[in-house]
């Protein structure tokens, strides 16, 4: 088991034990539900996008996924909190560049949006084409034909990281067309850089043999969290 994502899932588990700890609040406010978009080449990851709107605005602004620098979201859950009961937002322009907020909907005051979580959908876009590279696509060389090695692979990796924590369900699926490769990454939650540490491990797996970084960590930009589902 690779020691550096174990320590990250049991640095995981005592967050979320204190996280319990410090949402057992009565908060008598107003709270809202929301849907982001953004463009994650603009950010260090979501806690920067976070930062930013609360500096822009007196409302307490928490996500439920921490992207990591570059990568997109299509679908990011949020919650705006404000302390004055019954406010009514008319709406929320966040006025940060390939930011937009929708889909707003109020909620209990005391909702917690991470404990309500189901699963969560991240895409990883890859190409082997120069020309079809994109802000959330990356390029890669790798040597000869990939599909069948891949798929191949994908077994054992799932049943690798399943195995990191007792109970989890997780499905990678993956869809070529032309040259290019669209990795599905579905589960409840993700440690740090864990579906980029997933998408170097299948080619590992593979015996596909890439350069640099792409060996142990793929690139930020071709990732995109593409949906959350809540109860």
């Amino acid at each position: 088991m690779d020691p550096h994502i174990y320590k990250l899932y049991k640095k995981k588990r005592e967050y979320e034990h204190s996280r319990v700890r410090s949402e057992r609040k009565n908060h008598t406010g107003t709270r809202y539900m929301a849907s982001v978009e953004y463009d994650g080449s603009l950010y260090n990851g979501w806690r920067d996008i976070e930062a930013q709107l609360r500096e822009q605005t007196d409302f307490q602004v928490v996500g439920v996924s921490r992207t990591d620098k570059g990568v997109h979201a299509n679908a990011q859950i949020i919650s705006i909190y404000s302390s004055e009961p019954n406010h009514e937002f008319t709406g929320f322009d966040p006025g940060l560049d390939g930011v937009e907020i929708t889909d707003m909907v109020i909620v209990d005051a005391n909702h917690s949006i991470r404990h309500s979580v189901v699963s969560k959908t991240y895409v990883y876009r890859a190409t082997t084409d120069a020309k079809s590279e994109e802000y959330n696509r990356v390029f890669i060389e790798p040597s000869g034909p990939i599909e069948g090695r891949l798929c191949a692979a994908l077994p054992d990796v799932i049943e690798y990281y399943k195995a990191l924590e007792p109970g989890r369900f997780l499905s990678i699926d993956l869809d070529v067309f032309d040259s290019n490769l669209n990795f599905t990454v579905h589960s409840k939650s993700f440690v740090k850089y864990e579906i980029r540490r997933i998408i170097a491990s299948i080619f590992r797996t593979a015996g596909i043999k890439l350069r640099g970084q792409l060996k142990h960590l793929f690139p930020g930009k071709g990732l995109t969290l593409e949906n959350i589902d809540t109860e």
